[in-house]
């Protein structure tokens, strides 16, 4: 296994807040977030959960799967997988924006399960 280091997180979003040239106030206003909540982020004494890693990707314009990997919310399997397949990002933002349920998440899983076995049965020795 491969891993990506991504360094301090904290660093990272004080890094793209001065570069946006916005105070904490600021970034915290426009995030509906306390000052001190947003500079205990960047201190790295607060983690940031998904909600917030959705926020600081818009607000920002940073790339939510670097985000997720920063914060720890995707394992290094799954993101050199998203690195590697631009199609499956893809299908992820899409079912996020349309805040697909897990109903939806769970047929598509079931749709490419069914697919993934019928190609075995067509290929019991697995050559392609």
């Amino acid at each position: 296994m491969q891993h990506v280091d991504f360094g301090p997180l904290g660093a990272f979003l004080r890094r793209a807040r001065e570069a946006a040239r916005l105070s904490l106030r600021e970034f915290a206003t426009s995030l509906d977030y306390s000052p001190t909540h947003l500079g205990d982020l960047e201190r790295g004494q607060r983690a940031v959960t998904r909600e917030m890693c959705d926020k600081l990707s818009q607000t920002l314009g940073l790339d939510r799967v670097e985000l997720y990997a920063r914060a720890g919310h995707l394992t290094d399997e799954v993101l050199l997988y998203l690195c590697r397949r631009p199609k499956a990002l893809g299908v992820l933002e899409m079912l996020a924006e349309q805040d697909a349920d897990e109903g939806v998440v769970g047929e598509l899983i079931e749709s490419i399960r069914g697919k993934a076995l019928g190609a075995r049965a067509h290929d019991p020795e697995g050559e392609r």
